[in-house]
C-alpha cells in the first residue's frame, strides 16, 4: 500500500486523524514566539518618541489670511512650518477653508502676523515692486517631477512667457510638453509660481487652474506686460 506524502501525514497528524493526537500548528508557534518577545526597552521609547513628534507635527496650526482687494480680486494664503503652502485666487473664505481641509489640513488659523512675510511680497508684486518671490515653500506634498517642473516655472522671469514645451526642454525632457502642463494645472501656489508665464506652442494661453481660468491668466500677464496677444 502506497504512504501518503509526508505533508499529508503532517495534516492528519494535526488533525488528530493519527496517532500522536492533536498537534500545535507550527505557524501559530511561530507567531507565538515572534510577537511573545517584546522588543528592547529603547526600541519601546523611541518608537513612542517617534508618534509623539508625528502627532505634534500633525497637530500644528496652519496660518491663513487674505489680501482682500488686489487686481485679480482676493487673494488667500496659507503658511505651514515648511512655508508657503497654498495660495488661492478669488472666492470665498468659506471655500479656501474647504480648499485647506481637502488637502489634510486639521487646524486652520487666521494671522496677519504669521502671513506677514508673504502677504508682503504680494503686496509689493503688485505695487510693481517685486520681480521675484523669495519665500520658503512648502512642497513636501508633490512629487519629485512635479516639483521640478514647479520650481523652473519658477525661474521665469516677471514680463516673460514660456511655452509647454520650452519649460520642458530646460528639464531635459523634451517631450513632456503635457505631463509638464498637467503639474502645472494643480500648481498650490499659483501667482508666487508663476504658472501664467506658461502659454501653448502656437501662442495662445492654454489653461489656467485658479479662479477665474484663462481670463485671469491674461490678466496677470498682461499687469507684467508680457508679450501676448489677446
Amino acid at each position: 500500500m502506497k504512504k501518503p506524502p509526508k505533508v499529508e501525514q503532517e495534516w492528519e497528524t494535526w488533525l488528530g486523524d493519527r496517532a500522536g493526537g492533536l498537534q500545535a500548528d507550527p505557524m501559530l508557534r511561530t507567531l507565538d514566539a515572534t510577537f511573545g518577545a517584546a522588543p528592547a526597552a529603547k526600541i519601546t521609547q523611541r518608537a513612542v518618541e517617534r508618534v509623539r513628534e508625528r502627532l505634534a507635527v500633525e497637530q500644528r496650526p496652519v496660518y491663513y489670511d487674505v489680501l482682500p482687494d488686489t487686481p485679480i480680486g482676493q487673494v488667500y494664503i496659507s503658511v505651514g512650518t515648511e512655508g508657503l503652502a497654498a495660495v488661492a485666487i478669488g472666492g470665498s473664505e468659506a471655500d479656501f477653508l474647504a480648499q485647506l481641509r481637502r488637502q489634510g489640513v486639521q487646524a486652520a488659523v487666521r494671522s496677519g502676523e504669521q502671513t506677514r512675510q508673504v502677504r508682503t511680497q504680494i503686496e509689493e508684486y503688485f505695487r510693481g515692486e517685486r520681480e521675484r518671490f523669495d519665500c520658503s515653500l512648502d512642497l513636501s506634498q508633490l512629487t519629485g517631477f512635479h516639483r521640478q517642473v514647479l520650481l523652473a516655472a519658477a525661474r521665469i522671469p516677471r514680463g516673460s512667457v514660456m511655452t509647454y514645451g520650452g519649460l520642458a526642454q530646460t528639464l531635459g525632457k523634451p517631450r513632456a510638453a503635457r505631463a509638464v502642463g498637467r503639474a502645472l494645472a494643480t500648481n498650490p501656489v499659483p501667482l508666487v509660481i508663476p504658472c501664467h508665464r506658461v502659454i501653448a506652442s502656437d501662442g495662445s494661453l492654454g489653461g489656467y487652474s485658479a479662479r477665474g481660468g484663462v481670463s485671469t491668466k491674461l490678466q496677470l500677464l498682461r499687469f507684467e506686460r508680457a508679450p501676448v496677444a489677446g
